[in-house]
């Protein structure tokens, strides 16, 4: 996936939702290790890898454009909360 998600993609990568909303991968991936983060993780023959819900990554990033300021630990909880998604999800 790279820097770039695809415009039809549910889950983006933590390079995009770094980029996307202005937080450090490694703050982004210590959240998702924390379970504070909703993701998805991916376990490949080499590494693993993190997906994030994209609706989340661009909440995050409207309320930061719109001048507000985001918490991203908490933010994460509440949207976990109003959108039932899981803490973690693991992929075989």
């Amino acid at each position: 996936m790279g820097r770039r998600a695809r415009a039809s993609s549910e889950w983006v990568d933590i390079a995009y939702a770094s980029e996307r909303t202005g937080f450090s991968s490694v703050l982004i991936l210590g959240l998702i290790d924390a379970g504070d983060m909703p993701a998805m993780q991916v376990k490949r023959a080499r590494r693993t890898t993190h997906r994030l819900p994209r609706r989340l990554v661009d909440e995050a990033h409207a309320k930061v454009m719109a001048g507000g300021t985001v918490e991203l630990r908490e933010f994460a909880r509440q949207w976990a909360a109003r959108n039932s998604a899981p803490v973690a999800a693991e992929v075989a």
